[in-house]
């Protein structure tokens, strides 16, 4: 028997600061067929843009809008997510406002997930590999979009391309710990594309040839300056200047999620 959810696809998401790129990431996804998004703000400095760029997502009841004050605040705002919707929703997506996910081969996401998370009445998570994206040589932020501005990334054997993020079954979820992974119920565990098992937040395994997730993490030199002035939601430590030299790395060419929804 089908069982019917209110929604099908509920990505879950803390920002701050995020009004600049929020238009953008909002569409892609909901093109992808994300039907349902529980926003928290956290402390943001450019809230009134933030929101006015929200209201006719939140008029449509596509956004749900929460003000999520605080320190550290990531871990807490996905609780608040998975025990309120954990029933409301078929999949739920935790994932960050400098991410996308990319299906590749023309496959519909919702097609992905149903393949994956029938292969067991055990599977609670699906995991999904990084691909970190570079500056592109940009070192000051301009209007145009992220998905046009950044279009190459760092090589196959990247260290940082063995994180992953999650997609899962709220209701085979019993908390999160960190961002990247879920801790599940007794009997429950999380797959990856080759439906082997991913016991962390890291798989040196995954391979990205149905799905992967576009890391837009350092942007231009400005951004990423930026993003250090805002602190982080998910760690007490702050970004560093060492990890835009580090993480920089601008080698292969990926148009695919420029070109799945031309802006």
């Amino acid at each position: 028997m089908q069982i019917l959810f209110e929604n099908e696809i509920a990505l879950a998401i803390c920002v701050k600061n995020e009004s600049p790129y929020i238009g953008e990431w909002l569409e892609y996804h909901y093109k992808l067929g994300v039907d349902k998004f529980y926003i928290y703000d956290n402390d943001s400095d450019d809230r009134s843009e933030l929101q006015k760029i929200l209201a006719p997502w939140i008029d449509q009841k596509i956004v749900e809008y929460v003000e999520f004050p605080g320190s550290i605040a990531q871990i807490p705002s996905y609780m608040d997510a998975l025990e309120k919707h954990r029933f409301d929703c078929r999949y739920m997506i935790f994932i960050d406002g400098d991410e996308f996910i990319v299906p590749k081969n023309g496959e519909r996401l919702e097609d992905i997930l149903d393949e994956f998370f029938s292969a067991g009445n055990n599977i609670g998570g699906f995991a999904i590999n990084w691909r970190l994206f570079g500056s592109n040589g940009h070192e000051n932020q301009t209007e145009d979009g992220v998905l046009e501005r950044f279009t190459m990334r760092a090589e196959e054997d990247f260290l940082r391309h063995r994180d992953i993020k999650t997609i899962v079954n709220p209701r085979r979820v019993r908390c999160f710990t960190n961002p990247h992974y879920a801790k599940y119920f007794i009997g429950c565990g999380c797959i990856d594309e080759r439906k082997a098992s991913v016991p962390q937040g890291q798989n040196p395994q995954g391979t990205v040839e149905r799905i992967q997730i576009n890391h837009y993490y350092l942007k231009s030199r400005e951004e990423f300056f930026k993003k250090r002035q805002r602190g982080r939601a998910d760690f007490p430590k702050n970004y560093s200047i060492e990890q835009f030299e580090a993480q920089d790395r601008n080698v292969i060419e990926d148009l695919v999620a420029r070109d799945l929804y031309p802006q």
